[in-house]
């Protein structure tokens, strides 16, 4: 049967009336106390059985067309199957019924309702007589609904304690309503605290990659140098001393075009081999710090005729680390590029610090992107992707502004200290 209002003239001033109210206020203040959502299940279930003077009770909660055993009194064993926790909500039409009508439901005594079998089975196994059903509803959300019942025999429940089941109820509901909130906000940050480490880790393996690439190329180029220099440059040497001396040139002479043209050749070769060799050795940095090496990155890339301007301030000093070489072979990359395609006449490169970071400022008065610099140009593009990608995986950037009046800015940032992967 559904239960209305009580009536105006029901008046609770009995001394158990008065008992009961002090009661539910305490069960109300009781469930404020705390956020953890079984803890509320379990004092919720437990304060209604108290409140209505009963035996046994269940609250569940409804997730779509399904219901979950939240909590019961007795309470459920600790070892109790998960499994046994869900059921349909079609196969406890009382419940439905409560949460259809948002109004307290009476079953006067179960021995003579009609009830479907999963209800017969919880009734048999609580011996439930007298039975309430009450919904919890929460700003029209339908949360679950609460049972309380006597058990072995029927026990008369007073329209007055039914009202008072329902204003507890309306508490139950909000109480339940802010624990799944803070439930639901707890899981989303430690979902959240899991996906930041999982990218701390993703971003920590791409800096490892990207300081193996720095070491790899350096290897690399490095070798490269060396066995030009065994396979190349020193034979070609000993062929040209060897051409120099030769029986051959007393008879040819000096003069003698072929051996000037055979000379000239070698020569041309050993300065090629040379500035090959060069480029592959990146300078070191030095007791100087990075003034030296980033002059002789300019002269060996810059023309002659434009007009260099290198300026190390004062607080920047090496690191020790493959940022180090990474910022060389970055300056060398975006120098040869000046060099080779622009029609600079001034260049200003400056090497300071903001923060803990390195930043390499190189001013061109030529507003032309160099063409590998150019997001579109290929196959040059493929560089510019490789500098930029690593100085990102480094935890720094690499930025190109230009202009008609201002000329081209490049300015690439490396961090000086270890790489702090949360700020990137």
């Amino acid at each position: 049967m559904d239960v209305s209002e009580p009536r105006g003239h029901e008046a609770v001033d009995a001394p158990t009336d008065q008992r009961k109210l002090r009661l539910l206020l305490a069960i109300i203040n009781d469930l404020s106390s705390t956020l953890e959502l079984q803890s509320v299940l379990q004092k919720a279930i437990e304060g209604a059985v108290e409140l209505m003077g009963l035996q046994t009770g269940a609250i569940y909660l409804t997730d779509d067309d399904s219901l979950y055993l939240g909590a019961t009194t007795p309470p459920l064993p600790e070892d109790f199957p998960e499994h046994l926790r869900h059921a349909s909500i079609g196969d406890h039409p009382n419940v439905a019924g409560a949460l259809s009508s948002g109004r307290p439901s009476l079953m006067p005594d179960a021995n003579a309702a009609r009830l479907t079998e999963p209800e017969r089975q919880v009734c048999e196994a609580r011996d439930l007589r007298t039975i309430l059903f009450v919904p919890l509803l929460a700003q029209g959300r339908r949360l679950g609904a609460f049972i309380v019942g006597s058990q072995g025999k029927p026990q008369p429940i007073p329209e007055a304690d039914i009202a008072l089941c329902a204003t507890l109820a309306f508490s139950i509901a909000l109480a339940v309503e802010n624990a799944q909130l803070f439930e639901s906000v707890r899981t989303s940050a430690a979902e959240l605290a899991s996906a930041y480490d999982a990218e701390l880790t993703r971003r920590e393996r791409l800096r490892e990659l990207a300081v193996s690439m720095v070491e790899d190329e350096a290897h690399r180029d490095a070798w490269i140098a060396t066995e030009l220099d065994r396979r190349v440059v020193s034979p070609m040497e000993r062929v040209m001393r060897s051409l120099r001396t030769s029986e051959a040139l007393k008879h040819a002479g000096r003069d003698d075009p072929r051996v000037r043209e055979a000379l000239s050749a070698l020569a041309t070769i050993e300065r090629a081999a040379r500035d090959l060799q060069d480029e592959l050795t990146s300078p070191a940095v030095d007791e100087q710090g990075f003034s030296t090496p980033l002059g002789q990155l300019c002269g060996r890339h810059l023309p002659e005729a434009a007009v260099t301007r290198i300026k190390v301030d004062a607080d920047v000093a090496p690191t020790g680390s493959p940022v180090d070489r990474l910022l060389l072979s970055a300056a060398s990359d975006l120098l040869k590029a000046i060099g080779e395609s622009s029609r600079a006449t001034h260049v200003d490169l400056n090497l300071s610090m903001h923060g803990d970071d390195f930043v390499l400022t190189i001013r061109v008065d030529d507003p032309r992107l160099p063409p590998f610099l150019e997001p579109s140009a290929r196959p040059h593009s493929l560089r510019w992707f490789s500098l930029s990608e690593r100085a990102a995986h480094l935890g720094g950037r690499l930025e190109i502004e230009s202009s008609d009046s201002q000329g081209t800015t490049i300015r690439l940032v490396l961090p000086s200290k270890e790489w702090d992967l949360g700020a990137t």
